[in-house]
């Protein structure tokens, strides 16, 4: 809901503010493992990521998973992350942005597709260049780099025929984890796949 999405987004605000407190002591803010539900993620964000489509005149569609995908995460970070694609997705790349989850292996995969011309270079090169910067592009690729890498995952590319195609992987939580979870956190009924939320 738009409520969600607003408490969300003022979150993760704050959460940048501390970010930035702990790098001018040369210090990392601390970080909030829990459970968190992929699905109830993308359904908390979407409102706000729905809205810079908007503004932008580009059409989303978020895909929510088949059945419930627990991590362990801050959830924050991860919601970081997922904005950070997104926004690159809707304002360089165009066309239809769709965000899709589902299970792999012993893992989650959030796809980010865009319908744009595509990186301007290996995805390996452009996280090590904002990293150089002292500007802020890219660095949004490079802090959702560095979040995957703090979770045990990693952000990579995809084949896709055309646009972008960024994948955030990450490992699931335990059975007893994701089962105990999942119970609390399903079914979700908001968000309807193969089309963008209103």
């Amino acid at each position: 809901t738009r409520l969600a999405a607003i408490d969300l987004e003022l979150r993760r605000a704050a959460r940048a503010v501390e970010d930035l407190s702990a790098a001018a002591g040369g210090r990392r803010a601390a970080e909030s493992v829990t459970d968190v539900e992929l699905g109830e993620l993308l359904e908390d964000a979407g409102a706000a990521w729905e809205l810079l489509a908007a503004h932008r005149g580009v059409d989303l569609v978020v895909d929510p998973p088949g059945r419930p995908l627990v991590v362990r995460a801050d959830r924050l970070r991860v919601a970081q992350a997922l904005a950070n694609l997104v926004a690159n997705a809707v304002e360089h790349g165009g066309g239809e942005v769709r965000v899709r989850v589902r299970a792999v292996a012993a893992g989650a995969r959030i796809e980010v597709t865009d319908g744009g011309p595509g990186l301007p270079a290996p995805l390996a090169e452009l996280v090590a260049a904002a990293r150089g910067r002292r500007d802020r592009r890219g660095h949004g690729l490079a802090l959702a780099a560095v979040i995957a890498e703090r979770h045990g995952g990693r952000l990579v590319t995809g084949p896709s025929p055309s646009g972008a195609r960024l994948v955030l992987e990450l490992p699931l939580a335990s059975a007893e984890h994701a089962a105990h979870r999942a119970k609390r956190a399903w079914p979700f009924t908001r968000c309807t796949p193969d089309r963008p939320r209103v």
